[in-house]
């Protein structure tokens, strides 16, 4: 019986030096571990007040209250929102936010397009599988991918996650190119 206890020791100190030398032995041979999430931003309030509020993110909320992102978006649902960082736009041809800002001036495109960056389900970040097709509100579709470390939708890089009240906001380093095709 002494022997049995010794065998069964030997491998459990075995199976957690295992466990916790596997990054470092992955990281050696080139193996990446790292997950595909960022630290998860959070907040007590709604999809439009934290949009409001976040860092670098006053000229998306300009464009969704423009679209009456709080008309659609309601305090008891749960929704993801996509939108592209100031940085991003400022770096977007001028003709391409001219034309954005033409087309917002029709109420109903104003709506469409707002709906083009909102999926009617709160998408966590452990959700976003690769290859996974999100239908988009108002019918159009984006891919997530994971490449390189990071994790995108169309061509476009997912920079800040922030949880809210009533669902989640990803923050863009571009318009991908689902939302850009409404605009051009």
């Amino acid at each position: 019986m002494g022997k049995l206890i010794k065998i069964i020791t030997a491998l459990s100190l075995s199976i957690i030096f295992l466990a916790f030398s596997a990054p470092a032995l992955a990281q050696l041979q080139g193996t990446p571990m790292a997950s595909f999430t960022m630290p998860v931003e959070r907040s007590d309030k709604g999809i439009m007040a934290t949009l409001t509020d976040t860092k670098d993110t006053s000229m998306a909320a300009s464009v969704m209250k423009t679209g009456d992102l709080e008309g659609i978006v309601k305090p008891e649902g749960t929704y993801t929102l996509f939108v592209a960082s100031d940085e991003a736009l400022k770096a977007t041809s001028p003709d391409l936010i001219n034309s954005m800002k033409g087309k917002l001036k029709d109420r109903q495109f104003a709506i469409y397009f707002v709906k083009g960056h909102l999926v009617s389900s709160m998408i966590m970040p452990d959700d976003m599988t690769d290859g996974r097709t999100l239908t988009l509100m108002n019918g159009k579709t984006m891919t997530v991918r994971k490449a390189d470390d990071k994790l995108m939708v169309d061509d476009a890089v997912i920079i800040k996650e922030v949880k809210t009240s009533n669902g989640m906001i990803y923050v863009m380093d571009r318009i991908p190119g689902s939302i850009k095709s409404m605009i051009e």
